[in-house]
């Protein structure tokens, strides 16, 4: 589930999370391209705390060093290196990538990468 909360139309960004973990989401990824970094790293708390109870993976897009600090990090085309992005992260973080044309498909190094999006 992406969760973006540029486009809940007035909706706490939290009981949007809290509904898709109930309707079974087993991943959430907070994608938040707009807000200061202060505001995405108190957003990740908040869905962190609803959602590893759950045993449901937070994950952050593009902010690599916040995802760190969760269960990972979903970076870009135009993004972070992987190879950089996962010496960051570690090696038991998840990572993942966007993937929309058959040549990022092929430039995938599943030793790097967990998954494409």
């Amino acid at each position: 589930f992406v969760a973006d909360p540029h486009v809940c139309k007035g909706r706490l960004l939290t009981d949007i999370v809290s509904a898709a973990a109930k309707g079974g989401v087993t991943m959430v990824q907070l994608r938040n391209k707009k807000d200061p970094l202060n505001i995405v790293k108190d957003q990740a708390s908040a869905l962190h705390a609803i959602l590893k109870p759950l045993r449901i993976p937070l994950i952050i897009n593009d902010y690599i060093e916040i995802g760190a600090c969760f269960d990972g990090a979903h970076i870009g085309q135009e993004d972070s290196e992987p190879e950089l992005a996962r010496d960051v992260l570690g090696p038991d973080k998840i990572l993942g990538v966007t993937a929309f044309e058959e040549n990022h498909f092929k430039n995938i190094n599943s030793s790097v990468i967990d998954y494409a999006g």
